[in-house]
């Protein structure tokens, strides 16, 4: 295959409608092949300069998009997802080539992305505020009153490695559509389905700084979090990042800070479940995107009375698990998105081997790519490690529960609250149990099979309280206006 056709052609900043070539001495990312390790590019690190210009740029095209009516906005981010559809198989070869994801898994996540840009398309001409009319409940003193809800402003976005694509859509779809604009720092990992996302977007037709596109480390991060003329920064990754943003935010301007965090996700099969297609989704849970994924359900907790059984065909399955060239269609695992990544993961594995049964898996395959095989611990204690510390990796921790208040309990017994799933027959079991848990999403027979682009996102405790997708993620970039008519003027 001749990668290089795939590859964007640009490698610096989008800023203020145009792309900023790669300066002489100016410091670059190294993107790296996880099949192999080899480099596939090199993209350029913005420069403080580069972080005012493309704010600066960004204030600019803020005055710009509000003179564009409400259903050309519309049509743009229509057009935009029409181009992306028409090289779609690209995008999916670059995505599978730059994170390890097998590429039929990074086609579903194109498609996720063009459902997501053309749901937020449809709510321009549909973003209004409230009338009281003098003599209502609430505004009985004679008074006309209406609400607007206004574009937040400049908006700084910092971004996850493992969904590129998908987060450009979930955050820059609803931003534009509602009348903000956005200086968005790709991940320092996975810059690169972004970079060809913007050559398509600069053909579109959009006003020049409505959306800039710069990228870096965590130093570019902090640029952008401390930055005074910056109204809102929306984060998505670790929870000590998320610290760091919060207090940056505080420092700087007092601005508004969504964070999306980390989470330790909880997958329930009780005693009625129907055992084989439990078992598929159970693996599915922590081996999705090789389980580097927020919402993996990595915590296995399992009926007593069912567990052995299940835990045998979830091993069975696990062992038959094809791992290979994400490019390679039979592959249904591929390598790990980063070095980094990969040491993170062995580490846990060691702790996983010291503190309860190794099943299956557990070691690094090969010392050329990042592939590690997927690897199930048995006998986990709810208080161990591996069962509450978020791994991001292809590891689940199969643990007993007795009853359902039992399951419930240990479920809700993490620091983060973000997605859970439940397997069982019952609807009263379903619905109880969803009420009880502590996530914000709940999956019922068949866990991470959907995609909620058009219903939030996002969780409690350390994961953070944000909210993305659906009119929820939308309302991140709007702030409400009160405006009051004496009837004296009337």
């Amino acid at each position: 295959m001749d990668i290089a056709k795939h590859l964007p052609k640009n490698n610096g900043s989008y800023i203020d409608g145009q792309f900023i070539p790669l300066r002489e001495g100016q410091e670059t990312l190294t993107i790296l092949d996880p099949r192999d390790s080899s480099v596939l590019t090199k993209v350029a690190v913005a420069s403080k300069d580069d972080v005012d210009a493309a704010v600066a740029a960004a204030k600019k095209g803020l005055k710009l998009w509000a003179a564009v009516p409400a259903l050309e906005k519309s049509r743009l981010l229509l057009r935009l997802a029409d181009l992306i559809e028409e090289n779609l198989e690209s995008f999916a070869i670059l995505e599978s080539l730059n994170l390890g994801k097998p590429v039929a898994s990074a086609r579903g996540d194109i498609g996720a992305a063009l459902q997501t840009y053309r749901y937020f398309a449809g709510w321009t001409d549909k973003i209004t505020g409230d009338t009281f009319v003098p003599g209502d409940g609430g505004s009985g003193d004679g008074w006309f009153k209406c609400t607007t809800l206004n574009p937040v402003g400049v908006v700084g976005h910092l971004v996850p490695w493992n969904y590129p694509i998908v987060e450009l859509a979930k955050y820059i779809a609803p931003c534009l559509m509602a009348g903000a604009v956005s200086v968005y720092k790709t991940n320092e990992y996975t810059p690169l389905t972004v970079l060809k996302t913007m050559e398509l977007f600069d053909q579109v037709g959009f006003p020049p700084g409505v959306l800039n596109v710069i990228h870096g480390g965590v130093s570019v991060g902090e640029m952008i979090t401390r930055h005074m003329d910056i109204q809102k920064v929306i984060f998505t990754g670790s929870v000590r990042a998320g610290r760091a943003i919060r207090i940056a935010a505080a420092e700087s301007n007092l601005k508004d800070v969504c964070l999306e965090l980390g989470g330790k996700s909880a997958h329930i099969v009780c005693a009625d479940a129907d055992l084989d297609k439990a078992a598929s989704n159970v693996l599915l849970g922590f081996t999705e995107m090789m389980g580097q994924c927020c919402c993996a359900g990595t915590r296995i907790l399992v009926h007593s009375s069912i567990h052995d059984k299940l835990l045998e065909k979830v091993v069975a399955l696990a062992k038959n698990l094809v791992i290979g060239d994400p490019l390679d269609p039979k592959t249904q695992q591929g390598p790990l998105c980063n070095p980094t990544q990969l040491s993170r993961v062995l580490r846990y594995l060691e702790i996983g081997k010291k503190e309860c049964t190794l099943v299956t898996g557990g070691h690094q395959i090969g010392d050329s790519g990042l592939f590690v095989q997927p690897t199930i611990f048995a006998d986990v204690k709810p208080d161990s490690t591996i069962a509450n510390e978020e791994i991001f990796g292809p590891v689940a921790a199969f643990m007993k529960f007795g009853t359902v208040e039992e399951a419930v309990e240990i479920a809700n017994n993490s620091d983060y609250a973000l997605a859970a799933g439940i397997w069982t027959k019952s609807l009263d079991n379903a619905l109880s149990m969803a009420k009880a848990l502590d996530a914000g999403t709940v999956w019922v027979n068949g866990m991470m099979m959907t995609w909620g682009y058009n219903t939030p996102f996002g969780g409690g405790k350390l994961t953070g309280g944000g909210r993305t997708n659906g009119k929820e993620g939308l309302m991140h970039y709007l702030v409400p206006k009160t405006i009051s008519i004496s009837h004296l003027t009337l």
